[in-house]
């Protein structure tokens, strides 16, 4: 997987690059960047000999009836080893599998490796176009029956060659005893226009029976979703989408699909099929399901933490000011129908010292009564499971010029049913204090000020805040927090004894002003949050939210 020194994978543009198989496929190649180099130093090579890796089932065994159900979940790759290394595959399960390499006479590794994270494979130097380098993983979705669906999912580009293709997808949904539902996707070279395509996909066309997707960029990162549901071996839809766009390059009703090569064949293929032509191309991580043919919407926030941040897919809830917190809709959540804050419910809450204007959400206290407060509220914001848990917030936010008074406040809470969880409460000082902000009382163990405190700012000024969180208990955990997108935090502290929420099963994010002893006055621009992970500024650069505005050094 790449990018495998933070953990996480950033994805801000992403392709499948498929090419033609050798068990019925035509042409077609793929453009894309050079792949990261490969020295004997930095990369992984496999064997030469195919003689070296198992033997692909591709007998009568592979349709026994004894096929082992395929797990729940997703099984990904993340090219962070080669394909054919023990563990290379993680399952829904948590177990671990590897791919094999192919059987043929034709198949050699050589032309495979790994480096950065990313498996680049390219057979230009073949000795034969009819030589082989793909990877197969048998059993790889369900055998449970008809109706069935799979989502497959994968980050791949092509090459710069003209006319060269790039890599293969292959994917063969058979029961036990029959031949099923093949798909198989290829990339055409970056000079072809028609970008991809299903290959042979539709066997009831006269012609031309394959399906194609239209021009793209081959010399780019593409994440490829492919979805499909079928009702029998030869009936179902196919639908492709491209960078989690909402509406699929390929839909695609079949009556009579394209049938796998033998009985019981059941597998998931990556790498270069083709016994006609070179392919040069690379893959960064596939992860697949039997679970559902999702939508990418349905997907947003869900895709395997291995993967990383990835375009497209964020599951970020956001609030941009547009209206009243209180308003119907005021949150857009991803893969999720939106809906709003609610006010505050303590006897000194009051709304009429917020308003909205221009795409901003403005609080100002310093005319209401000392024990007021102007907060909204948004309940299950995050994660409500066990532990680890983590979260990452971002908002940009400015306070204001009064001497001794206070900015706003982003106060979240992560408690899970039945237990007082830990709590985060930041908060802007006023301009003249040094300290620029605070996190409220969240250090339980300090015998005295068990504030954190950060650095002198501008409050006067717009910054955006960072809050990434990761708790192994509800008392312990990683508190980081970035200004203005700035690698570095200005608070990381590792805490055993955190602030706890108020009250049992607390699970929130508020904004405004919470102060029964004080005045505020700030604003917000807009807020933005999710449960996936505890990100880096880098991790999620290019990947937040449309529609938000102004994004300082994001």
């Amino acid at each position: 997987m790449q990018g495998a020194g933070t953990g996480l994978k950033l994805v801000s543009a992403c392709l499948l690059a498929w090419g033609l198989a050798a068990c019925g496929g035509g042409g077609g190649g793929g453009g894309g960047d050079s792949a990261p180099a490969a020295s004997a130093g930095s990369s992984s090579s496999l064997a030469s000999s195919s003689s070296s890796s198992s033997s692909l089932a591709s007998s009568a065994s592979s349709s026994s009836s004894s096929v082992k159900p395929v797990p729940a979940g997703w099984a990904s790759y993340t090219a962070d080893t080669l394909p054919t290394a023990a563990a290379a595959i993680s399952l829904g399960d948590g177990t671990t599998s590897s791919f094999k390499l192919c059987a043929s006479t034709g198949c050699n590794a050589a032309y495979a490796s790994v480096a950065n994270g990313i498996l680049s494979v390219d057979t230009q130097s073949e000795s034969t176009p009819a030589e082989q380098s793909y990877f197969q993983y048998d059993n790889a979705f369900s055998t449970a029956g008809y109706p069935k669906t799979a989502t497959v999912l994968t980050r791949m580009r092509g090459n710069a060659v003209a006319n060269l293709k790039g890599l293969t997808l292959d994917m063969a949904f058979s029961q036990p005893g029959e031949s099923g539902p093949r798909v198989q996707m290829s990339l055409l070279p970056d000079n072809d226009s028609n970008g991809f395509y299903l290959s042979q996909i539709d066997q009831s066309a006269t012609g031309d029976n394959n399906v194609y997707a239209g021009n793209i960029d081959a010399t780019a990162w593409h994440v490829y979703q492919v979805s499909v549901t079928f009702t029998s071996a030869k009936t179902g839809t196919v639908r492709v989408y491209m960078d989690g766009s909402s509406t699929p390059i390929i839909d695609k009703t079949l009556t009579d699909f394209r049938q796998a090569t033998a009985i019981g064949q059941n597998y998931l293929r990556i790498g270069e099929e083709s016994t006609s032509e070179h392919a040069k191309g690379d893959f960064d991580w596939v992860v697949w399901t039997s679970d559902a043919a999702y939508t990418p919407a349905q997907l947003a926030g869900k895709l395997p933490a291995a993967v990383g941040a990835v375009a497209g897919y964020m599951g970020w809830s956001a609030y941009t000011g547009d209206l009243l917190p209180t308003a119907t809709g005021s949150i857009s959540r991803a893969g999720q129908s939106s809906t709003q804050f609610k006010l505050c419910a303590s006897a000194g809450c009051d709304a009429s010292y917020a308003s909205v204007g221009s795409g901003l959400l403005s609080v100002d206290t310093t005319t209401a009564p000392l024990t007021s407060q102007t907060y909204f509220q948004i309940d299950d914001a995050f994660s409500t499971g066990g532990y680890p848990k983590k979260a990452t917030i971002l908002a940009r936010m400015r306070g204001n010029g009064l001497a001794g008074v206070k900015g706003l406040v982003i106060d979240s809470a992560f408690s899970k049913a039945g237990e007082s969880g830990p709590r985060v409460h930041l908060r802007m000082l006023p301009d003249n204090d040094s300290h620029g902000f605070y996190l409220s009382q969240i250090d339980q163990s300090a015998s005295s000020d068990q504030n954190v405190y950060g650095q002198d700012i501008d409050a006067t000024a717009w910054h955006v805040f960072q809050i990434s969180l990761s708790f192994t208990s509800a008392t312990s955990g990683k508190v980081e927090v970035y200004l203005d997108a700035n690698p570095v935090p200005v608070i990381s502290q590792n805490f055993t004894s955190l602030l706890q929420a108020t009250a049992v099963g607390q699970n929130y994010l508020r904004i405004g002003e919470e102060d029964t002893s004080g005045a505020g006055r700030g604003d917000f621009d807009w807020v933005i949050w999710t449960s996936e992970a505890a990100y880096t500024p880098e991790q999620i650069k290019g990947l937040l939210p449309s529609g938000l505005g102004t994004t300082t050094g994001y």
